[in-house]
């Protein structure tokens, strides 16, 4: 699938994945700006903030292939905190491909294992949720649809709902007619389900 992100905005998301991969297995304190950096990136790699794959296909890599497997293996290797493990889930729905689905899918059930998970690891959840939906593809959909399975919190149960739904086109408001991007947000914020803003 052809890739939607401009060359030199993906080479910057690749410095910056390289920078985090560093900063977690070091330990450093700059992991959290690195990661809401890259974060920052794919928001601004998007016309409009829409999946970037469909039900039947996922989207393609927007960026070496290696950075995706690199944070994934790292944050599930480390002990990372969550939020750092919710932003860099968050970021991989910006750049990954349909390869990363099953792992991203992994590291939200490790979160689920518990009778009541924490706030923090719901969030992670919520995060991994959304990447899958912006990266699509027949895998996506079906871990949407299982987390939306009355064993899991309400809140992810309504996220993953609204997210599948997206993804299928079945939510139709002014953010996909809109070219400003600080626009597409603050709609998109108001159509999220009411517990939490956008990840």
């Amino acid at each position: 699938m052809p890739t939607r992100t401009d060359r030199p905005l993906s080479q910057e998301a690749e410095v910056l994945a390289e920078r985090l991969v560093s900063a977690l297995r070091g330990g450093d304190s700059a992991a959290g700006s690195l990661a809401d950096a890259l974060v920052e990136r794919g928001v601004h790699s998007l016309k409009r903030l829409v999946p970037r794959g469909s039900l039947s296909s996922p989207a393609g890599d927007e960026w070496n292939r290696s950075c995706t497997l690199k944070l994934i293996g790292q944050i599930a290797a480390a002990k990372t905190s969550e939020p750092i493990v919710a932003r860099t889930l968050n970021a991989l729905g910006y750049f990954a491909g349909g390869d990363a689905v099953p792992d991203i899918r992994r590291l939200m059930m490790s979160r689920m294992r518990k009778r009541q998970p924490s706030s923090a690891e719901q969030d992670t959840v919520l995060n991994g949720l959304y990447a899958l939906h912006l990266i699509g593809g027949p895998e996506a959909v079906k871990t949407l649809s299982e987390f939306q399975g009355t064993k899991y919190p309400e809140r992810i149960r309504e996220r993953a709902h609204w997210y599948l739904n997206e993804l299928g086109g079945r939510i139709v408001d002014l953010m996909f007619g809109s070219d400003d991007l600080s626009e597409t947000m603050t709609e998109s914020n108001t159509r999220l389900p009411d517990d939490s803003a956008h990840p």
